[in-house]
C-alpha cells in the first residue's frame, strides 16, 4: 500500500468525512432520535430526547425502527428482512449490522471479461501515443504495423486502440451492474454502504485509468478494509 502524504487541511476533510461515516453508524443507529422522520416516542416530545444518546429501549424497537436502520446502514430491504433484523434486540440489530465480517458473503462474485491480452498492458492514454508507439517499435498494444508498401500501415493499431476504449467501457458498465446487484442482495449491508461512502470521496474514475481491472481493485480495496483508508490516508502510513 503506497504512503498517502495529505496535507493538513485535506486531513482534516478526512476526518470530517469520518465524522459523517461515525455519525450515521452510531449517532443515527443507536440514539433513542433513531426513528422516522417526523415520528415521537410514545407522549415525549422532540426537545426531551433529541440529545439524548442512551440506548434505544427494547420497548422502543419495532418494525420502523428496523427499516429505517436497514435504510440508514444499508440500501433498504425486503419486509422479510425487515421483520427479521426486527425480530432481534435493538443490540442484536446493531451488531449484525455493524459486525458484518460475521455474516456470510453471499453476493455473487464478479467475472471478468476476457478482453484484454497480455499485449495491450500498458494501455496507451491517447491514439496518438499508440501512433507514437508503433512507430517507433513496429507494434503498439499487441499488433504490428502493415508491411512497408501497404497503405495504411498504423490502421490495426489505431483499431486495436478504440477496440480497448469501448471494450473497456462495456466491462466498466458490467462492473457498475455487478456492484448495483451486491448492494441489493448482500447480507452485508454496512458494507456495502461503506464502499459506496469512500467510492464517493475520492476522486477517481474509469475515464482517467482507462482500465476496468483497475477500477475492480480500488473496488475491492475499499471493501476489504474501509478503517484501515482511513488510518492510512489521515495518519500517512
Amino acid at each position: 500500500m503506497p504512503r498517502f502524504n495529505f496535507s493538513g487541511y485535506k486531513r482534516q476533510r478526512l476526518v470530517h468525512a469520518l465524522g459523517v461515516a461515525v455519525t450515521m453508524v452510531v449517532g443515527c443507529l443507536l440514539s433513542p432520535s433513531f426513528v422516522l422522520v417526523g415520528q415521537q416516542r410514545s407522549g415525549v416530545g422532540i426537545e426531551q430526547w433529541a440529545d439524548d444518546l442512551s440506548s434505544i429501549a427494547s420497548a422502543d424497537w419495532n418494525y420502523q425502527r428496523a427499516a429505517h436502520l436497514l435504510e440508514r446502514g444499508g440500501f433498504g430491504a425486503t419486509p422479510e428482512e425487515i421483520a427479521r433484523i426486527a425480530a432481534m434486540t435493538p443490540e442484536a440489530a446493531i451488531n449484525w449490522l455493524v459486525d458484518y465480517s460475521n455474516s456470510p458473503d453471499t453476493a455473487p462474485a464478479y467475472k471478468a471479461s476476457p478482453i484484454w491480452d497480455p499485449g495491450m498492458d500498458p494501455f496507451p492514454k491517447s491514439r496518438a501515443e499508440a501512433v507514437r508507439r508503433a512507430r517507433d517499435t513496429g507494434s503498439s498494444m499487441g499488433v504490428s504495423i502493415l508491411p512497408e508498401g501497404e497503405s495504411r500501415r498504423l490502421q490495426p493499431v489505431v483499431n486495436k486502440f478504440f477496440f480497448g476504449l469501448r471494450s473497456n467501457a462495456v466491462e466498466t458498465q458490467r462492473l457498475a451492474t455487478w456492484w448495483g446487484e451486491r448492494m441489493l442482495v448482500s447480507q452485508r449491508p454496512l458494507e456495502e454502504k461503506m464502499t459506496l461512502f469512500w467510492h464517493g470521496h475520492f476522486a477517481t474514475g474509469n475515464n482517467k485509468v482507462r482500465d476496468a481491472r483497475m477500477v475492480y481493485q480500488q473496488n475491492e480495496m475499499l471493501r476489504l478494509m474501509p478503517l484501515e483508508i482511513l488510518r492510512i490516508c489521515s495518519l500517512g502510513f
